[in-house]
């Protein structure tokens, strides 16, 4: 499939950090051959382009962000996060 996906695994829950692929490629294709026969729900560490057959949930933990009050903040408007792999 010509991709490189990092990834962990716990349980039935996999934790997909990253998929480096083509534009063109299938992620659903991708996420099937990487997972494990007892995978049943993977996480993603980033945003994917397509999230129609995603849930959204707000992630609690230690990581800050700020932004400036009275300044544009693009959280609001819209569903996204920062990929995990960007953390310092």
């Amino acid at each position: 499939l010509h991709a490189i996906v990092i990834a962990s695994f716990e349980g039935e829950q996999m934790l997909c950090y990253e998929i480096f692929c083509n534009d063109n490629s299938d992620m659903d294709d991708i996420l099937k051959t990487v997972a494990k026969p007892e995978t049943k729900t993977v996480a993603f560490g980033f945003m994917p382009k397509d999230t129609t057959d995603c849930q959204c949930r707000i992630l609690e933990n230690e990581d800050q962000l700020f932004v400036l009050k009275d300044k544009e903040n693009m959280f609001n408007s819209s569903k996204m996060m920062l990929p995990l792999l960007s953390h310092a």
